[in-house]
């Protein structure tokens, strides 16, 4: 007879206690990124699961968005320098 071979699964999600490992952050803080709807989760009864998939998403750089007020803000200082330089 051949030995059982050992077969490894990856997991495709996480419970809350990994995914703040995996994130290196508390559970309050991934709490709170749950409450505020910056990480995506499932639930399932009572357990909550993170696809890792999301979790390395969350996990790489976002471009920066600016609000309109900030890029009124920096057109009008450079209308000014260019005025005052000019």
């Amino acid at each position: 007879m051949k030995p059982q071979e050992k077969t490894s699964i990856t997991p495709i999600a996480v419970k809350a206690n990994d995914a703040a490992k995996i994130l290196g952050i508390g559970r309050t803080s991934l709490h709170h990124l749950m409450k505020d709807g910056k990480i995506p989760y499932t639930q399932v009864g009572r357990t909550v699961l993170f696809s890792i998939n999301d979790l390395e998403n969350f996990l790489k750089p976002q471009p920066r968005t600016y609000s309109d007020s900030e890029v009124i803000g920096v057109v009008l200082k450079t209308l000014e320098r260019m005025l005052t330089n000019g």
